[in-house]
Formats: structure tokens, C-alpha cells, sequence
């Protein structure tokens, strides 16, 4: 390949999905991303993309040349212009991070409390994580960092496991018939408020109850609501429960008028992700952040 450059061109246009995003991570116009491509279809013989609604879609021929040149190309890089020593104590480098509004909740605060104490020119700007859209928001960088209950699909997102998670209750802590602890027979008789499909969570009513209790009454759904933050407003003022992660169970038991009950059944588990970008391993300052999440999290 004659220009380097070239193949920088089609790894933008690739993580970014489009023409003029590429242009725009690369400061250059996208006319001169569009004669880039063109150059190279010459050179390949191959049309490398192909047009959808939402942008190009790379050829075989153009995703083969993105994983045979995307790392020597970041290991040129990185030996020619090397990052600087970071100091978190001296960075002004914002990073975008999604969650659901459930990680915002439980794991924003502590991750801001470690950020201003270390790092108080560091800036976050969260967003609702949309679960299908994670590893696309990743290679487009519309985010730096996505964190939930989430796995990456795709082989260029990389992913660290912050901790183990299980589920719990909340309940009123004035509730009429429910003691100091929750029995299979209150889960199942009492009515619940769950959120509606699409969280990845499991909830009550989805299936997956263990074996001694399938076959007796199904939990009755009484109200689903689109946002866990809700939930601890409905059973403080009612007689419903609500399933959801122990953090966030005991987050909000921290109210008076909420009780935090352990699942009276070993319930499922599930892993809290921490997704990246491949590439960016070589960022010192995200490398730092993440190390952080991780330290600050595994804690709470």
C-alpha cells in the first residue's frame, strides 16, 4: 500500500459506520475521505462498502484489510507519537460512559467520589445505554465506556468483569403481610411491579424459578413501569415487591419506607461488564479510568 493513510481512512469509515463521521474523528473534510476510498477501491479491485440506511457497511475484502492493519497501524503510531505521561491529578480529558438508569443510580456516585478526589479535572458525561446499540455506540465513539449487564458481540470490544451481581426485593417497610424476611410463599402470593421487557434483567414472572417451586402459582405482574427508579416509589406506597439487583435493592433501602429482602430462592446471577474499544489500550487516561471503575466497584 502506498499511503499509510489510506488504510487509516477505511479503519474510521469502518468503526465509524460512516463517511462523515470518519471525516470528522479524522479532521479532515469528506470529500477527501471519499477520494481516499476511492483510491483504494482502485488499488483493491474491490468496492470495500456498500451503502445502507444508516451509513456503509464494509465488504469481506475492506473488514480483512481493517484486521490485518489496525494493530501495525496503532503500533506505528504509538512509536512515533507516543502518548504523554499521564497525570490524573493535571488531566481535563472528558469521557462518555452509558448505563441504564439502574447503573447510573448505584455506580455513578462512587465512581465521581474517586474521580474528584484523584482526578478533579476529569469530566463524565453519561448516557442511557441502549443494550443493542453498546457495541456500535463503542466503534463509532459515540461512548468511551459502556457498564451493565452487557457482553460484547462483536471480537474488536474488549470487556472486564467488575463483580458478580444477584437479585433481590424491596418491599414497604410498613407492609402489610411480609415479616422480616421474604418466603417463597409471600414472593409468589403478593403482586409485583417489574419493568417491561428490553433490561436484560430478570424479573418476576420471566421464568427461570428454581425447580421445587415451578408449577405453583405464577407471581402476578401488577404494574410495569420503563425505569427501575420508579420502582421504590410504587412499593413504598403500596403493597406491591419489586425484583431487581441487590445494589440497586439496597441503595434504595437506604429510604425509611423501603426494606431490602434477599431472593427466598437462589435466584440467577449475573455478571457487571465493563466494555472498551480494542484500540484504545493504548490510552493512558482511559486506561486509568477503567482501573479505577474497577477498584472503586468491586467495593460496593
Amino acid at each position: 500500500m502506498h499511503d499509510l493513510n489510506l488504510a487509516r481512512i477505511l479503519i474510521a469509515v469502518i468503526e465509524t459506520g460512516s463517511f462523515s463521521a470518519a471525516a470528522k474523528r479524522l479532521s479532515l473534510s469528506q470529500p477527501s475521505v471519499s477520494h481516499g476510498i476511492a483510491r483504494l477501491r482502485d488499488l483493491t479491485g474491490d468496492t470495500l462498502f456498500i451503502r445502507n440506511r444508516n451509513g456503509v457497511t464494509p465488504t469481506a475484502r475492506a473488514t480483512q484489510i481493517y484486521h490485518e492493519s489496525r494493530l501495525p497501524l496503532q503500533a506505528l503510531d504509538n512509536a512515533f507519537f507516543p502518548h504523554p505521561e499521564f497525570s490524573p491529578a493535571s488531566s481535563q480529558v472528558t469521557f462518555t460512559i452509558a448505563l441504564t438508569d439502574l447503573g447510573e443510580m448505584s455506580f455513578i456516585p462512587p465512581i465521581v467520589a474517586r474521580l474528584r478526589r484523584e482526578a478533579p479535572g476529569i469530566k463524565l458525561e453519561i448516557v442511557p445505554l441502549t443494550v443493542p446499540n453498546a457495541d456500535e455506540w463503542l466503534r463509532s465513539h459515540k461512548v468511551d465506556l459502556v457498564l451493565g449487564n452487557i457482553s460484547p458481540s462483536v471480537p474488536d470490544i474488549r470487556f472486564l468483569t467488575i463483580f458478580e451481581e444477584q437479585y433481590a426485593c424491596i418491599a414497604s417497610s410498613s407492609h402489610p403481610r411480609i415479616g422480616d424476611s421474604l418466603t417463597i410463599d409471600d414472593f409468589l402470593r403478593e403482586g409485583h411491579a417489574v419493568i417491561a421487557s428490553g433490561s436484560g434483567h430478570w424479573q418476576a414472572g420471566t421464568g427461570d424459578l428454581p425447580d421445587d417451586i415451578i408449577g405453583r402459582i405464577e407471581p402476578q405482574i401488577v404494574v410495569r413501569s420503563r425505569h427501575f427508579v420508579v420502582l421504590p416509589e410504587i412499593v413504598e406506597g403500596s403493597d406491591l415487591i419489586a425484583t431487581m439487583p441487590s445494589t440497586a435493592a439496597r441503595f434504595f433501602a437506604r429510604r425509611p419506607g423501603i426494606a431490602f429482602h434477599a431472593l427466598p430462592f437462589d435466584g440467577p446471577r449475573f455478571d457487571v461488564n465493563l466494555l472498551w474499544r480494542d484500540q484504545v489500550v493504548s490510552n493512558p487516561a482511559l486506561t486509568w479510568l477503567i482501573e479505577g471503575i474497577k477498584a472503586t466497584l468491586v467495593r460496593i
